[in-house]
C-alpha cells in the first residue's frame, strides 16, 4: 500500500510539473504572438493586441473585436467582444453592444448582458455595476443582499472591500458585512489579515473584523509569507506576526523596508538599497540604486547611473551580462533589456533567448489563473523599474 501511494503521488507530481506551460506574449512590427521559452513563436504574430494566458485562455484582439484562443493557438471564443476580461473559475466579463454580461469558456452567455460593467466569478460571486452602483451577483444572477454599493472590489481570500457611502467595510462570501462602515481606507485580505484606517493612523484586523494590531502606523503594508510589516515616524519600521506581535523593529535610520521573499527583505537607507535577514539583521549592507525581491536565489540589482546585474544571497555579483532592464519572471528566466530590445536571460545571465523583441511581456503559466495573488504580488513589480516596496 505504501508503495502504491509513493507511485501515486510520484506520478500525480509528474503530471503537475508536466502540465505547465510557460508562454509569453511579444510583437513583431505591428502584431502580436507568443513564443515558448526557447524564444520560438508559439502563437504566431497575427493579432492586433493580445493579453496574457488565464486558465488555459488568451484575450486576442482581431479587426477591433476581441475573442480567446487556446495555448496552441486555436481560436476557440471567436472575436465577437468589444471588451473582455480574463478567465476566472470558468468565466470572464465581456462587453457587446456597449453592456456587459458573463461568458463560459465556450462563449456562451452564463449571465446575459445587461450590465454597465462586468467580472468573472471568485468566491461565488461576480462583480456588476448596475448604473452608477456595484453589486456582486451569483450564478444564477441573483444579487448580493447586502448591496448595491457605492464602490466595491474583487474577493480576495474570500472577502472584499465595499463602500455604501464614503466609508469602507467588508463581506464575507457569504454576502455578510463583517464591520461597520468605518474605515476611510482599506487594503485587500492577505494571508488572513488586512490593513484599516479608522481615522489618521493604519493597523490590521482579522477576517473577524477584530483588530489584530492598534491603529498605530502612518505607513501599513499587506502581509505577506505571515508578517505584516508598517512604520510609525518616532521608532521606525516593524514587523508584526499572525498576533500582532512585533518580531522584527528595525533601525529608525533606515527609511523603508520590503516583504520578506526567500528568507530576505530589502530595506532602504542613505538613498542605498540593501538587504536583511528575518531576525532583522543587515546580511548585505545598502549599496544599489535599485534592488529587487529574491528569487531562486538571485536578486537583480542596479548601482546608482548602471546597469543591471544579479547577485546572490551573500551579495555577491554572479552575472555573466549586464543589462539595461531586468526583471524575474516565474520560470527561472529574466526579462531582460539590451541595447533597446528585449529577451530572457537565465539565473546566471546567460542568455536564452536573444534580445530581438521590441515588446515584450514575462512568461506565466498559461494553466493558472493570471489575476490571483501569485501574480499579483510576485510579477507585477516585472513592469516596474524601481525597487518594490509596496
Amino acid at each position: 500500500m505504501k508503495k502504491l501511494l509513493i507511485l501515486l503521488f510520484t506520478a500525480f507530481n509528474f503530471y503537475s510539473v508536466s502540465a505547465q506551460q510557460y508562454l509569453a506574449v511579444a510583437r513583431e512590427k505591428d502584431l502580436f504572438g507568443y513564443i515558448d521559452e526557447k524564444g520560438n513563436w508559439a502563437i504566431q504574430p497575427v493579432y492586433e493586441d493580445a493579453e496574457t494566458f488565464s486558465e488555459g485562455l488568451a484575450r486576442v484582439r482581431v479587426k477591433d473585436l476581441w475573442g480567446f484562443i487556446d495555448s496552441k493557438g486555436k481560436l476557440v471564443i471567436e472575436p465577437a467582444f468589444t471588451k473582455v476580461k480574463n478567465f476566472t473559475n470558468g468565466s470572464a466579463g465581456a462587453c457587446k453592444n456597449n453592456v456587459w454580461g458573463i461568458i463560459d469558456k465556450s462563449g456562451k452567455w452564463l449571465i446575459e448582458p445587461k450590465y454597465n460593467n462586468a467580472d468573472g466569478f471568485i468566491s461565488g460571486w461576480a462583480r456588476v455595476k448596475v448604473g452608477d452602483l456595484w453589486s456582486y451577483i451569483d450564478k444564477n444572477g441573483n444579487l448580493i443582499k447586502s448591496g448595491p454599493f457605492r464602490r466595491a472590489e474583487p474577493f480576495m481570500e474570500g472577502m472584499a472591500r465595499i463602500s455604501i457611502k464614503e466609508k469602507w467595510s467588508f463581506i464575507d462570501s457569504l454576502g455578510n458585512i463583517i464591520t461597520k462602515e468605518e474605515f476611510v481606507n482599506v487594503g485587500d485580505f492577505s494571508d488572513g489579515f488586512a490593513w484599516v484606517r479608522p481615522k489618521e493612523k493604519v493597523g490590521y484586523i482579522n477576517k473577524s473584523g477584530k483588530p489584530i494590531t492598534e491603529a498605530k502606523y502612518d505607513i501599513i503594508k499587506e502581509f505577506n509569507e505571515g508578517l505584516g510589516r508598517g512604520f510609525i515616524e518616532k521608532t521606525g519600521w516593524e514587523y508584526v506576526d499572525a498576533n500582532g506581535k512585533t518580531v522584527i523593529a528595525l533601525d529608525k535610520n533606515i527609511d523603508n523596508a520590503s516583504k520578506f521573499s526567500e528568507g530576505l527583505a530589502l530595506i532602504k537607507a542613505d538613498d542605498r538599497i540593501g538587504y536583511i535577514n528575518e531576525k532583522g539583521a543587515i546580511v548585505i549592507k545598502p549599496q544599489f540604486g535599485i534592488g529587487k525581491d529574491f528569487r531562486f536565489g538571485v536578486a537583480p540589482v542596479r548601482k546608482s547611473g548602471g546597469k543591471y546585474f544579479l547577485i546572490n544571497t551573500k551579495g555577491e555579483e554572479i552575472s555573466a551580462n549586464k543589462f539595461e532592464k531586468l526583471n524575474m519572471c516565474d520560470n527561472k528566466l529574466l526579462r531582460a533589456m539590451s541595447e533597446g530590445k528585449y529577451g530572457y536571460v537565465d539565473i546566471k545571465g546567460n542568455w536564452v533567448v536573444k534580445p530581438v523583441f521590441r515588446n515584450l511581456e514575462f512568461f506565466v503559466d498559461v494553466n493558472e489563473i493570471y489575476n490571483s495573488k501569485k501574480y499579483r504580488n510576485a510579477t507585477n513589480p516585472f513592469f516596474f523599474e524601481s525597487t518594490d516596496f509596496r
